[in-house]
């Protein structure tokens, strides 16, 4: 702390504490003023709940660091089936940190350019907002694939993410040029570092979901998310914008903390001749649960409105969240069978639902 006396700048001491590796302030080997309110962490303290520095408030949840216990179960309990939902650090603080950095990561596949063009868009904003309010504590991203954008779309929801940011929400946004952009920043929170890197090691992903088409057999890295499918310029849009199974294996663990991903493309789950799809491999990969579907997904009805997106543009305007989220569509025209089926898996192992 800084004061000034007889015009001079003088520093002072606000605080010094030495902690036992959970957090407990060591006895007669620290000192604090009483306006200077941060402990082990630097955790805001409540002296009134249990005394000098024994209860700490980490935003999410109370900690007492006596015990080394937070005072109310993880949010995230049901992920770590083995450990206590009280842990912390999985008793072991001197290797662990338990930070509030998680990132939840949508991962919108720019827009359509046959039928509706902002259905990725809108469906994405629906996650977005979703996420924001289930996991507040949470920062949530847009990873916006510019395909075929136009200026005044990609600034429309940059503005959305703006607005809410202001308002005091958790939330950012990144553009994304490419599939290999779009792996650096899973590893690195940067679309220009392709290893893992200390920010993203502080800052795990935990949720991630993806609005845009999907492929299945048709190329050599299928199944894929094909931001570039139907693109004037053919095969060199698909090239530059998919994201598929070579990707997913470039992907680092240590990037993720028993991540949830959920997909919205078609074909996510459909198995290609080797047998093996995207749900299975990322959840393997990441060592997490995914979800998508086998076949086809289908946008058509994640508007509320009677007369469908006509009259929810007119309401709303071309970009805004929509009312639902995408369902199964067609799981193989040819075959005539309807119905997509939603798979689920559980690092890299089938699981119902």
């Amino acid at each position: 702390m800084r004061r000034k006396v007889n015009e001079q700048l003088l520093d002072s001491v606000s605080t010094c504490s030495d902690y036992y590796p959970g957090g407990m302030l060591m006895p007669n080997r620290n000192a604090s003023s009483d306006s200077y309110r941060y402990s082990f962490n630097g955790k805001e303290r409540d002296d009134e709940v249990k005394g000098n520095g024994n209860h700490l408030d980490f935003g999410a949840r109370a900690y007492d660091n006596r015990l080394m216990r937070w005072m109310s179960t993880d949010p995230q309990f049901d992920r770590y089936p083995a450990w206590s939902p009280y842990h912390f650090g999985y008793n072991n603080p001197i290797i662990t940190i338990d930070p509030n950095g998680e990132e939840n990561i949508i991962v919108i596949g720019g827009v359509d350019l046959h039928g509706d063009r902002e259905k990725f868009i809108n469906s994405g904003l629906k996650q977005f907002n979703d996420f924001i309010s289930l996991q507040d504590k949470e920062q949530t991203t847009i990873a916006l694939v510019t395909a075929f954008m136009t200026k005044e779309e990609i600034q429309e929801v940059r503005n959305k993410v703006i607005a809410l940011k202001e308002a005091g929400q958790n939330v950012s946004i990144v553009e994304v040029t490419s599939g290999q952009e779009l792996t650096n920043y899973f590893n690195s929170k940067s679309t220009k570092k392709a290893g893992i890197s200390k920010e993203r090691s502080n800052d795990k992903v935990t949720d991630v979901a993806f609005f845009g088409h999907g492929l299945a057999n048709h190329r050599k890295d299928g199944p894929s998310f094909e931001p570039g499918w139907y693109g004037p310029n053919g095969d060199s849009d698909k090239d530059k914008y998919k994201w598929g199974m070579s990707d997913i294996n470039l992907l680092d663990p240590e990037a993720f903390l028993n991540p949830c991903w959920y997909f919205y493309s078609c074909n996510s789950a459909t198995d290609n001749k080797k047998g093996d799809n995207m749900v299975k491999e990322v959840s393997a990969k990441t060592k997490g649960v995914a979800l998508g579907y086998e076949g086809k997904t289908d946008f058509v009805n994640i508007y509320d409105a009677a007369w469908g997106i006509t009259w929810y543009t007119f309401v709303n305007g071309r970009i805004n969240a929509s009312d639902k989220y995408p369902t199964g569509g067609w799981k193989d025209r040819k075959k005539n069978i309807e119905k997509s089926e939603l798979k689920k898996y559980d690092k890299g192992e089938r699981t119902k639902l």
